[in-house]
Order: structure tokens, then C-alpha cells, then sequence
């Protein structure tokens, strides 16, 4: 925990949040709502794609809607966000996405201009808990 002598990575003014991020913190890649920034404040978030990999509706027995996931796919690409994960610290963006695993994401399989390597991680419904959409479990819009 921060003391008045050490600097805080987050500080918040009445006005705007700053947080900084250093070269070590990991991202994720975000494809669904954690592309929207009005939902979320994580830091230097940027357009990014990611290759081998696409968008799927899916249902689990953790929702009665179905909402959105990626499965792996050769040839395929999605269009997304990254951000940072300030620390490392996933506990808050895991609780967020309860119904879904995170995992690691090759740096090869991305595309953003950050100009450096990155560690990212993606969420997606593991397989054997999910299932298409169906009338039972609609896809909503918006």
C-alpha cells in the first residue's frame, strides 16, 4: 500500500483519474463489452487485433442469455481493445468476467501500436461449459 512518500499508480483528481502503468504490467485483449471504455477505467487502452482466433455466441449454466466468447480459429482475426492490468492485479477484471477463463494470448497473434512485446490474456467461455445460442437462451441487443 502506498504511504504519502510513495507515489500511487492511480491518482485521482476531482476532475480525471491518472494511472500510470510501468513497462511489466500485463494486458488483456478485449473484444466484447471490455471494448467499450465507458464501462471500465483500465489504462492506456489502445485498438489492437488479434489472429487465430474468433467471436462466438455461447451460453453457460452461469447466464439464461447468451453473450459473447472466442474460440480459437486459424485464419480468422478480431478487432479489439488491449489495455493494462496495473500490477498484474486480475482480481477485480476476473470477477468482472466470472462466466469466463482467462488465458494467455501469444505475442505473435497480435497486432497494436505499442510498439514493444506484450503479455496479453483474453477471456472466453471454456468449451465444454458453454453451448450455442438458442431460443432458450437469446442473444440480446442493443
Amino acid at each position: 500500500m502506498p504511504t504519502p512518500s510513495t507515489p500511487s499508480r492511480c491518482q485521482t483528481t476531482a476532475m480525471t483519474t491518472t494511472t500510470t502503468t510501468a513497462p511489466q504490467d500485463p494486458f488483456f485483449f478485449g473484444y466484447g463489452s471490455l471494448v467499450n471504455r465507458a464501462t471500465h477505467s483500465y489504462p492506456d487502452a489502445a485498438p489492437a487485433q488479434i489472429t487465430g482466433w474468433r467471436r462466438v455466441w455461447v451460453h453457460t449454466p452461469a447466464r439464461d442469455l447468451a453473450f459473447l466468447s472466442v474460440r480459437p480459429s486459424p485464419g480468422s482475426q478480431i478487432d479489439g481493445l488491449i489495455a493494462a492490468v496495473p500490477g498484474g492485479d486480475w482480481a477485480a477484471l476476473d470477477v468482472r468476467e466470472f462466466a469466463y477463463s482467462r488465458h494467455p494470448v501469444a505475442t505473435d497473434a497480435t497486432r497494436h501500436d505499442r510498439g514493444r512485446a506484450l503479455a496479453l490474456s483474453l477471456y472466453a467461455v471454456p468449451e465444454p461449459e458453454s453451448a450455442t445460442s438458442s431460443h432458450r437462451h437469446p442473444i440480446l441487443l442493443s
